[in-house]
């Protein structure tokens, strides 16, 4: 069994899962179970020229506190941000002004939650 450079995301209809490597159980967050979902930005390391990468994250969290988070540069992310916007509606509408601010901010940016 070889091993994956990223974890993959993967979509279905009860949840959004990842897999760190080939042949590992796949984990994550069943819909029903997210309590709310935030974007953010995390150091990725430096290009050629000495200027700094970040990826866009998503976490999405558990009512008790626990999350699972997902970078733009997994495979499936794109999937899962998709389907996830079908889901919560609100998502679609704060992600482009939350993906703005991510330019010049570390903040994490609530995308949508179960309490609002």
């Amino acid at each position: 069994m070889g091993s994956l450079a990223e974890p993959i995301i993967f979509v279905d209809d009860k949840g959004v899962w990842r897999q760190d490597r080939v042949g590992d159980r796949k984990y994550g967050i069943a819909f029903d179970e997210i309590d709310s979902i935030y974007i953010g930005r995390m150091f990725a390391g430096e290009d050629e020229a000495g200027n700094d990468i970040f990826d866009e994250v998503v976490c999405l969290d558990f009512e008790f506190g626990e999350y699972i988070e997902i970078y733009s540069c997994w495979p499936g992310y794109d999937l899962a941000l998709s389907e996830l916007a079908k889901r919560y509606s609100e998502l679609r509408d704060k992600y482009s002004s939350a993906k703005e601010k991510l330019v010049s901010s570390d903040e994490m940016f609530e995308l949508w939650s179960a309490s609002s």
